[in-house]
């Protein structure tokens, strides 16, 4: 059997991907020891900070401007173009390699940035900063699902992907505390201007580390319907998987958080607590720190398998912050629970993050994430304006109890249905199989996983038929365990062992069984669906040639057996 392709990933320091799957110590080891994954993370650094320091500046000139009222439709437009547009954006990340489509949204955010310091200084209108703010969510909506889908590429394990989703989060904590606290700093010393100038030079940061990200090509599968298709195809993995449906259930309700919060972070220092603009950037710092302390409780995370327990407890944090503000609305249980609400922040997107790479096919990851963004851009909006219209009407305090009381009610109910997600045990052996085989071996091992995972063992005693010439195909067989024999017509063909694949002939070319596959022993046999096989088997350059390579043998094969291919 041949060895699988080889990787065009830059090597892994010390990898060892067994071991790796129970030490939470060594996956950290190995993706702070891994350059791409530095890469990923001191580019989201940037991203973080100049989004953080951005939105505090055009939503305090939104708000001494237009009041609450304009801060609210500030934060729904900015997000409605996104709700709409997000999935269609996120099929650029099939037609183009994903770290090239980080850069430019990453380059764009720079531009805008700097044209709204331009535009601000000049004293702009309202529609100018709406623009600004729509670009900006529009750029995180398309990085959002390119970034989201490279990660999982470059691990070497399920456990070190859940590892570099709790660094991503630290990360966001860390620079949701530096960020907010220089743009209030900028704001009082500077003014808006300036503070937009200091956004412009992070995302400039940001691109910095994207020029030196590595080619995706070779390791991301390929699609194998049209992208006509893509966003269809995208809802169908979402909504069709029950797993994925709780843990997308469970970012919305947290993301109609995220809108309240977009307004009250500014209404509390100003209209609650009387703290000035500065009060604004130092209140979402508190985030932040929430985030840092969250993002080290979430390493307990790494080898845990019931994830959306703790992603449902991260939502409830949230509620929980809200109250307690709106019931005490004091300074110090303001900082108290902003803090709480970071850390829920944090455990639910660690927990979040990595469920859904495992739960979808890689050939549509980039396409589930726009259905995210879209349903995360739908709920700011929806959140930010609800929260506005309550605030308008009853005052800060009660927009802060009502945000509070639906997100506990969303926790709750993901605690209630924590039964959906199931995470099966997947049998070392299986991984090692898929590994030597040409067609599948490929595949990161995240995606070696999930593939183990939807194959269905059969048990098939001595003389039992697998396959027969002639019939339909619809499934691979990798043999387990035992012996089979391949006959062509009346002659045998070949007797094949353990680690060796059948049927894959008629899936790849699409035509009957070429062959019939008897069980010259007891065998166990793993049996993959059509469509699992074929986009593993084609899904990258290496893994076409070598399946050509090895359907040009086994026809050879028959012929020199006497009969057709």
């Amino acid at each position: 059997m041949a060895s699988p392709p080889a990787r065009s990933t830059e090597p892994r320091a010390g990898s060892r991907p067994a071991a790796l799957h129970g030490s939470r110590a060594a996956a950290f080891r190995a993706v702070s020891a891994q350059p791409s994954l530095r890469r990923v993370e001191i580019g989201w650094a940037g991203v973080v900070t100049g989004e953080s320091i951005a939105q505090i500046a055009i939503g305090v000139l939104a708000y001494h401007v237009a009041g609450v009222g304009g801060l609210g439709l500030l934060v729904a437009l900015q997000m409605l173009p996104s709700a709409l547009l997000a999935p269609t954006l996120a099929t650029l990340g099939d037609r183009f390699r994903r770290e090239r489509l980080m850069l430019g949204c990453d380059t764009a955010r720079l531009a805008i940035a700097l044209a709204a310091a331009i535009a601000a200084d000049a004293h702009a209108g309202q529609a100018v900063r709406y623009a600004v703010a729509i670009g900006l969510a529009l750029a995180q909506s398309t990085f959002n699902p390119a970034q989201r889908a490279l990660v999982p590429l470059l691990v070497a394990t399920p456990s070190e992907l859940t590892a570099a989703s709790v660094v991503t989060g630290l990360i966001q904590g860390i620079c949701q505390v530096s960020g907010p606290a220089l743009g209030g700093l900028v704001l009082v010393l500077a003014g808006a201007p300036a503070a937009l100038l200091v956004a412009a030079g992070c995302f400039a940061v940001a691109v910095g580390a994207d020029l030196r990200l590595p080619s995706s090509v070779g390791l991301a599968q390929k699609p194998t319907h049209g992208d006509r298709q893509g966003v269809r195809a995208g809802a169908r993995a979402a909504l069709g998987d029950t797993r994925l449906r709780l843990v997308l259930g469970l970012f919305a309700a947290k993301n109609l958080g995220r809108g309240a919060l977009n307004v009250l972070i500014v209404l509390i220092p100003l209209a609650l607590l009387d703290l000035g603009s500065a009060g604004v950037g130092w209140l979402t710092a508190a985030v932040g720190v929430g985030g840092v302390i969250g993002g080290t409780a979430a390493a307990t995370l790494v080898t845990r398998r019931r994830l959306s327990i703790a992603m449902a407890g991260g939502v409830g944090l949230w509620g929980l912050a809200f109250l307690a503000i709106g019931i005490l609305h004091n300074l110090p249980t303001a900082i108290v629970a902003l803090v709480a609400l970071g850390i829920g922040n944090a455990i639910c997107d660690a927990s979040g993050y990595s469920l859904v790479p495992r739960s979808t096919r890689d050939d549509l990851l980039a396409r589930v994430y726009g259905i995210h963004e879209s349903v995360r851009a739908a709920a700011i909006a929806l959140g930010g304006g609800l929260t506005a219209l309550v605030a308008l009407h009853g005052g800060p305090r009660d927009a802060l109890l009502a945000a509070g009381a639906v997100l506990v009610g969303a926790g709750l109910a993901g605690m209630l249905l924590r039964r959906h997600d199931v995470t099966e045990a997947v049998d070392p052996r299986t991984l090692e199989l898929l590994r030597g085989v040409p067609l599948l071996g490929w595949l990161p091992w995240v995606g070696l996983e999930r593939l183990a995972s939807k194959m269905v063992p059969l048990e098939l005693a001595a003389g039992g038929v697998l396959l027969r010439e002639g019939e339909p195909g619809d499934r691979a067989y990798l043999i387990d365990s035992g012996e089979v024999v391949v006959t062509h017509g009346e002659r045998e063909v070949a007797r094949l062992g353990p680690g060796a694949l059948v049927g894959e002939i008629a899936l790849l070319h699409s035509v009957p069984r070429t062959a019939t596959v008897v069980a010259a022993s007891d065998v166990r046999a793993l049996a993959l669906d059509r469509s699992e096989f074929l986009v593993a088997a084609t899904g990258a350059p290496d893994a076409r040639a070598a399946g050509e390579t090895l359907v040009a043998e086994r026809l050879a094969g028959l012929r020199e057996a006497g009969g057709a291919g």
